[in-house]
């Protein structure tokens, strides 16, 4: 239930931060500017997280060393001897075409997502020179086959005895998936090392179809200011026949795409249905793959908290190693950001970044897991109840989302600027005085509908799954 729970959260928030303001007031509503951590800054780790933790639900007895109650003592292993013997688990390598073809699916339906978004002629005309290769799917998509591969074809060692105390538990699961670890640390230690020994040079930088090309110079080493950082150069050198750069055509969307910003005529420009996607002096892609290559780690960090949840039995050591955990990841990610000459960057994926958000991931989950499964109480469950039936349906309810405004927008009347979309905004968010607090309570409004829809298709007994 807490897994469903914190993934249903999630997309509420997803939800808020994409359809609200996105400049300040409030200071930590959208995405951090560069460096920072803003509320919307803490969707993507939360996403990655949870699915390491569902990998290791899922494929929980693709290792004989996965199984649960695996570190409990004698008279627990032989209650657990004495249940009923469960069917035998399908063969690896038909987990493996799950594996893939669940990927495939959801790398398909972000580029459908990325597509709508990119309508610059009457629907469903979608011009393929300026469609966003990369994105929130796509990223969880090659996330997710990474690290379900590495669960399913990277053995625990074959370590005998049950660990008595409970520092040895904690580092039972340490030890004993250590080659895991070592798969998540290659990610990480391959990104760290492109970050901070790639020579950057100086380069001209497109910032959309019809401007100049803008020159910035580089020539540096471990530099990571938005013009001169490696991620972003290693990014620009992914091109297909015939086209600009990829981050170029990320950014070219915002020039073709017609919008009446409710704030004004100076507020930054946003794409519709992507509201994440600015168009700064400096182009940049969110979801490139140099910062997926760090985003392992929010994964591997989730699968561990998998592990544990599988390996104990008892929830007082669940809570006790994710405590413990929670605290060691939260404490690495500050002391790097404060000491380690390593900001806290969302849009670069950081590694104090990653650290962090990994934190507060399994201190959500810790918590929610305390307070829904374990205590339980009527009162905690019923507010947890919206939560639960949208996370039990997260995918549908975020390409719903993805999908639904800017298809509403497709319907205007003389004038593309007199969509429908902006109807319904303004009307909304016209109901209060200040711009700001508008968009908030559009975004609120937004957040009811999606959880109206999750709760009448859990009533109904109705999930969608890739």
């Amino acid at each position: 239930m807490s897994l469903d729970i914190v993934r249903g959260l999630t997309v509420v928030i997803m939800i808020l931060v994409n359809n609200g303001p996105h400049e300040p007031p409030p200071e930590h509503f959208p995405h951090a500017a560069w460096n920072g951590l803003g509320l919307a800054d803490v969707v993507m780790p939360f996403f990655l997280f949870m699915v390491g933790t569902s990998i290791a639900l899922a494929f929980r007895d693709g290792w004989p060393g996965h199984g649960a109650g695996a570190d409990e003592d004698e008279d627990d292993a032989d209650k657990a001897r004495a249940r009923p013997t469960a069917p035998p688990p399908p063969k690896r390598w038909d987990r493996v075409r799950r594996v893939l073809v669940r990927t495939v699916k959801m790398f398909a339906l972000g580029l459908l997502c990325q597509g709508l978004r990119s309508t610059v002629y009457p629907f469903p005309y979608v011009d393929l020179t300026i469609l966003r290769i990369m994105g929130v799917l796509q990223r969880i998509a090659i996330v997710y086959v990474i690290t379900a591969l590495a669960f399913l074809f990277v053995p625990p060692l074959p370590l005998r005895g049950r660990p008595r105390t409970a520092l040895g538990r904690a580092l039972d699961v340490l030890v004993r998936y250590l080659p895991l670890w070592l798969v998540g640390a290659v990610f990480s230690a391959a990104y760290n090392a492109v970050m901070f020994a790639l020579f950057v040079p100086s380069r001209y930088l497109y910032v959309g179809d019809d401007a100049p090309p803008i020159y910035v110079e580089c020539d540096t080493v471990g530099n990571l200011t938005e013009t001169c950082n490696a991620a972003d150069y290693v990014d620009s050198l992914v091109r297909t026949t015939g086209a600009p750069p990829l981050i170029a055509r990320s950014c070219g969307v915002a020039d073709r795409t017609v919008e009446r910003p409710l704030l004004g005529d100076d507020a930054p420009h946003q794409v519709l249905g992507n509201m994440h996607m600015y168009l700064p002096a400096v182009p940049h892609e969110p979801e490139g793959l140099m910062s997926t290559a760090s985003a392992m780690g929010s994964a591997f960090a989730g699968l561990y908290f998998g592990i544990v949840l599988l390996r104990s039995r008892r929830w007082q050591r669940r809570v006790a190693q994710w405590g413990a955990a929670t605290a060691l990841l939260t404490v690495a990610g500050v002391v790097l950001a404060l000491y380690g000459g390593v900001p806290i960057n969302k849009k670069l994926y950081t590694t104090s970044y990653m650290l962090l958000t990994a934190g507060m991931a399994g201190g959500v989950l810790t918590f929610v897991y305390l307070t829904a499964d374990v205590v339980g109480h009527c009162v905690v469950r019923a507010l947890y109840f919206p939560f639960m039936c949208v996370g039990m349906n997260a995918i549908m309810i975020y390409v719903g989302d993805s999908l639904l405004w800017p298809v509403v927008n497709m319907a205007y009347y003389e004038v593309p600027s007199n969509s429908l979309y902006y109807v319904l905004r303004d009307g909304v968010a016209g109901l209060v005085p200040d711009a700001h607090n508008g968009l908030i309570l559009w975004a609120a409004c937004d957040c009811v509908l999606w959880t109206v829809v999750a709760v009448v298709l859990w009533r109904k007994r109705v999930f969608f799954k890739v």
